[in-house]
């Protein structure tokens, strides 16, 4: 099999979603991990459909969302908010309507609800941008919202939302602080969602302070297409007038040229080299890991952690990079894959906690075992880390790293 016949082969396999995702929470702790749901993303935004036979939900996340430490938690992975597509009216509900694909060789996901709408997306493989294309599938008019929303259920995280003309936003920013030592926050990551009617009109209203929404018609067969921008990032002050300012300049003459290079980008990525196994199931599992890396990982923004999908503000681990083995174990499969580039900012976080951890192993070591002598020369590094060269484990340890084990064979 040569290269164009592995890329016709390819479009031949997708991940088929046959009923809505029920493990939205984790049974360790209550906490999130990765949903069940279709995928989508280009390293910095990342994008999971989930809801349920009815509702669409695009929820939304960014590389550099973390939050500090604050008076209850560790640093951590936290979410933005999201899209959701639903029905005005209680629609009948032909639960045979209902299904969910997602398309591993052009990184797109189509989707059926059962109240009578189809939609295809993607996210641009070099812009924040979310494409999303609507359909009414029934012979009737169908009337629908489309919420455009931050997360907005805890308090010490702000959640704002409006409208300027037809563009709708939403807005949310990490903690400000207290830290758990009282000191204020160290950063705080702002992100704006602004989407924007690329074809079709609207009638906005706003729901909550997080949640802005707005009203459409479509006639049997019509579509509604937007363009759903992320602005933001640590330390971002102006993120709302960004993401409102690009949506904007929307157009679709814009859009076809960004899924002309999106297809583009991931032709190039398949084309890298591939392996034919006669297995489905294996292929399918190998293919699907390869395209969720792919998805979450590119060196110029930062790298992903434990659970880069997740929708919760308290992921499993804190979703950042736990050192005794989860994090460097789940990127080694790109150098096998032939795709080294993917581990391009791998190593950055370790990198920015170098300096720190050379101080660890001067004054530290005694932390890990009362046995073990110190000043010692190299790097002791904690448990668990975040981004920008921080710990991510001192909240739950009273201040002192959690170092654990991490220089003995307990663990093993």
């Amino acid at each position: 099999m040569n290269h164009t016949g592995y890329l016709e082969y390819l479009q031949n396999l997708s991940g088929i979603y046959q009923a809505p995702p029920s493990n939205f929470e984790s049974e360790w702790h209550d906490r999130s991990c990765t949903p069940n749901g279709p995928f989508m993303g280009n390293g910095d935004m990342h994008v999971v459909l989930l809801g349920d036979l009815k509702n669409q939900e695009f929820h939304i996340s960014k590389s550099d969302m973390w939050t500090d430490e604050d008076s209850g938690r560790n640093v951590r992975a936290v979410t933005t908010g999201g899209v959701t597509i639903r029905p005005q009216e209680e629609p009948p509900c032909t639960e045979k309507l209902w299904k969910q694909e997602q398309r591993f060789w052009d990184a797109k996901v189509s989707a059926s609800s059962a109240a009578g709408f189809v939609t295809e997306a993607f996210v641009a493989a070099d812009e924040n941008i979310l494409f999303l294309e609507i359909q009414n599938s029934l012979e009737n008019p169908l009337h629908l919202n489309v919420d455009l929303w931050a997360k907005e259920d805890d308090p010490t995280m702000p959640a704002q939302s409006g409208w300027d003309g037809s563009i709708l936003w939403a807005s949310r920013e990490t903690s400000s602080g207290p830290r758990g030592n009282g000191a204020p926050a160290r950063w705080v990551s702002r992100n704006c969602l602004a989407a924007a009617p690329l074809v079709g009109k609207w009638e906005v209203s706003r729901i909550s302070d997080g949640r802005v929404s707005a009203g459409i018609t479509l006639e049997p067969g019509r579509k509604c297409c937007l363009g759903i921008i992320l602005c933001g990032g640590k330390d971002a002050w102006d993120a709302p007038e960004r993401a409102v300012k690009r949506a904007a300049l929307l157009d679709i003459p814009q859009i076809e040229r960004l899924e002309k290079a999106h297809k583009q980008w991931w032709h190039d990525f398949w084309e890298k080299s591939y392996i034919w196994v006669p297995d489905q199931e294996l292929e399918n599992f190998y293919i699907g890991a390869l395209y969720l890396f792919a998805c979450v990982n590119r060196a110029e923004f930062v790298p992903a952690g434990q659970y880069p999908f997740c929708r919760s503000d308290d992921p499993a681990w804190a979703g950042d990079y736990h050192m005794d083995q989860e994090y460097l174990g789940q990127n080694e499969g790109f150098f096998s894959a032939n795709r080294p580039e993917l581990s391009d900012g791998v190593f950055r976080p370790l990198q920015d906690f170098m300096e720190t951890g050379r101080q660890y192993a001067q004054t530290k070591m005694t932390v890990v075992h009362p046995s073990f002598q110190e000043p010692r020369e190299g790097v002791l590094y904690p448990v668990g880390l975040g981004p920008w060269g921080v710990d991510s484990t001192v909240h739950d340890n009273d201040g002192e790293p959690w170092l654990g084990n991490m220089v003995s064979d307990a663990s093993y």
